[in-house]
C-alpha cells in the first residue's frame, strides 16, 4: 500500500496536478500521511532549490487535514525537521495539538538527546518575533505523566553538555513563558524527575554547580540546595 501511495503521490506532482495533492492527502489513513509528509521532508532537504517547493507543499497538505497524525507529532524530534514544517505547522496551531500520550511534538523535541543542535533559540524566535501562541500552549501542556515539555527535557534529555550563551538565555525564557501560561506543576513533580535521574544514574554526571542542576532550580523556582540533596550530590 505505501509503495503505491507514494507512486501515485509522486504522479501527480510529475503530472503538475499540484490541486489534487491535498484531495490525495484527505483520502489517506494516518500511517500513509506520515509517509507522504516523510516524503516531502526527505526530498526538500536534499536541495536548496527543492526545500521551498516541497515545504509550500506540505503546507497545503497539512491544512487540508489540521489534525496532525500522532506519529507525525512524535517525529519532530529535531530542529531540522522542526523548521522545515514550522510554516505548516504555524498554520493549524500545531505545536500545541497532542498524541495519545497528550505529548506535543514539543516533548518530542525536548527529550531526544540524539540532536545537532538544541532548539531552544529557534523557539524562542518564534515565540517573540512571530508571536505564536500555539507555542506557548505547548509549552504549558502537560501529558499524562503530568509533564510539560521543558520538565520532560530536564527528565530524559541526557545530554548533559553546557548549554552555548545564547541558547541558555532562550530556555530561561522559555522557562519564564512557560511559568506564565501553564498550571502549577504537580505536587511532587520536581522530586519525580529528581529520581528518574537517580534511577539512571545521571546524577553520578553532575555536581552542585552544573548548569542541568541550575535549569532545574530554576524551572521550579526553587533553591538548589533543595535539588541537590534530592539528586543526592
Amino acid at each position: 500500500m505505501s509503495n503505491s501511495v507514494l507512486t501515485s503521490f509522486i504522479s501527480l506532482i510529475k503530472q503538475q496536478q499540484l490541486s489534487k495533492l491535498p484531495e490525495f492527502y484527505l483520502s489517506l489513513d494516518e500511517s500513509d500521511k506520515v509517509l507522504v509528509l516523510k516524503f516531502c521532508f526527505e526530498q526538500g532537504t536534499k536541495s536548496v532549490e527543492a526545500y521551498p517547493f516541497f515545504q509550500d507543499l506540505c503546507v497545503q497538505l497539512i491544512k487540508a487535514h489540521t489534525k496532525l497524525p500522532e506519529l507525525f507529532i512524535s517525529g519532530i524530534n529535531t530542529l531540522e525537521r522542526l523548521s522545515f514544517f514550522t510554516p505548516a505547522l504555524s498554520e493549524v496551531q500545531g505545536y500545541s495539538q497532542t498524541n495519545r500520550q497528550d505529548n506535543t511534538l514539543l516533548h518530542a523535541l525536548c527529550s531526544n538527546t540524539a540532536q545537532n543542535e538544541p532548539p531552544f533559540n529557534y523557539l524562542r524566535s518564534l515565540v517573540l518575533f512571530e508571536r505564536n501562541e500555539s507555542i506557548a500552549q505547548g509549552l504549558a501542556t502537560m501529558n499524562n505523566q503530568s509533564m510539560r515539555p521543558i520538565d520532560c527535557y530536564l527528565a530524559f534529555n541526557h545530554d548533559l553538555r553546557n548549554l552555548p550563551d545564547h541558547e541558555l538565555s532562550a530556555l530561561f525564557t522559555l522557562i519564564e513563558v512557560q511559568t506564565k501560561t501553564s498550571q502549577i506543576p504537580v505536587p511532587g513533580l520536581l522530586s519525580t524527575i529528581c529520581q528518574f535521574l537517580v534511577k539512571n544514574k545521571v546524577n553520578k554526571q553532575l555536581h552542585n554547580s552544573h548548569q542541568r542542576v541550575m535549569l532545574i532550580a530554576s524551572s521550579f523556582q526553587t533553591d538548589i540546595k533543595v535539588v541537590c540533596k534530592l539528586l543526592r550530590l
